[in-house]
């Protein structure tokens, strides 16, 4: 009954995905408990039970996730009439409060570092590849904090390559984004483009994408597998979550933790200095989050474009000149091993 409720109701990009967690989590939760146990019948021992299965399987975030979504289950049976009463969860049925994730995320930092990229790293990330699409990614994440979606349902209608801007909405929630771009990021999405492998012939709707992969597909797609069972799933696919692994493993940046998402980490960071928030939100496709959200009705050109160019000064360029002096040791080694330079010497 609940399933198709959520499958009815769920819109947007990641829908399938979505869906798929509820399924996870309903049909996880009936096995740890029992599937034969009669609603009245549950108690706190069965949800303690459950809660104890997801600690032992997931970390705080998709562990407080499931949680929720059981309880939006049982709250979704009763106010549609379908159980008398809700169930009594128990004290010890309490979702992960703020003060565990502090300190998991501080047990994670003072462990493996902070997950936002220094200049130098960010250096060794560009000096380690070549490829016209990678560069292109790095420069948006870093320029406008996009992320692995945001980048692979880009089109480039949205992209005022004249006006330096990106002015539109996130696929993902829907929020209106504008950002200025840099030169050295309008160059690499020119790259990109002109780089761009040619669209899947079967999908119409990828014709004017900036990225796609080597086989003309989405970079980052739910696309259906069959399971064992016969079952067809929902899998997410993220090439580019991938790839940006691969590359951080080549240039030694890897820590635990730190992904492609980093890098709107990093550009956030470096934003906050200038503390306008409401500006900052814009350029990533965020809301503040309080009532002047109904009233604010626009931001000026000149205070998105002091956010970008902040990060440029203090991010971007430094990580250039890191990235030209790697470049050149390489070089040096190179010829020293013997390389063409060497031997046409």
């Amino acid at each position: 009954l609940f399933l198709p409720s959520v499958a009815a109701r769920l819109t947007g990009g990641t829908a399938s995905r979505t869906y798929e967690e509820y399924d996870e989590a309903v049909r996880d939760f009936a096995a740890v408990v029992g599937p034969d146990v009669p609603e009245p019948d549950l108690k706190p021992s069965h949800f303690l039970k459950h809660r104890l299965y997801l600690a032992g399987r997931f970390g705080l975030h998709r562990r407080k996730k499931f949680m929720i979504m059981i309880r939006t289950k049982f709250k979704w049976c009763y106010d549609n009439g379908h159980i008398a009463k809700p169930p009594r969860y128990g004290s010890e049925y309490k979702l992960p409060t703020k003060a565990e994730f502090r300190k998991a995320e501080g047990s994670r930092r003072r462990e493996h570092g902070r997950l936002k990229y220094e200049p130098p790293e960010l250096g060794a990330l560009l000096a380690n590849t070549d490829d016209a699409q990678v560069r292109a990614m790095i420069f948006l994440g870093l320029n406008c904090g996009f992320g692995q979606e945001d980048l692979s349902t880009l089109s480039a209608r949205v992209v005022d390559r004249k006006g330096g801007v990106i002015d539109d909405c996130r696929k993902k929630t829907g929020v209106e984004r504008k950002a200025f771009l840099w030169p050295e990021s309008l160059a690499a999405v020119d790259a990109a483009i002109a780089a761009r492998p040619v669209p899947n012939q079967s999908r119409a709707d990828l014709d004017d994408r900036v990225f796609l992969t080597r086989f003309g597909n989405p970079w980052v797609e739910d696309v259906e597998c069959d399971t064992k069972g016969g079952d067809v799933k929902t899998r997410h696919k993220d090439a580019i979550g991938m790839l940006f692994w691969k590359l951080n493993v080549k240039a030694e940046t890897y820590r635990r933790g730190r992904n492609f998402y980093s890098l709107r980490r990093t550009f956030r960071t470096c934003a906050d200095e200038l503390g306008d928030q409401r500006a900052i939100a814009l350029v990533m496709g965020h809301e503040v989050g309080d009532v002047a959200d109904r009233y604010v009705e626009e931001i000026s050109d000149a205070r998105l474009r002091k956010v970008t160019d902040h990060v440029r000064r203090h991010v971007l360029l430094p990580a250039l000149k890191a990235e030209a002096a790697i470049r050149r040791r390489k070089a040096l080694e190179h010829k020293a091993d013997g390389g063409p330079l060497a031997k046409a010497g």
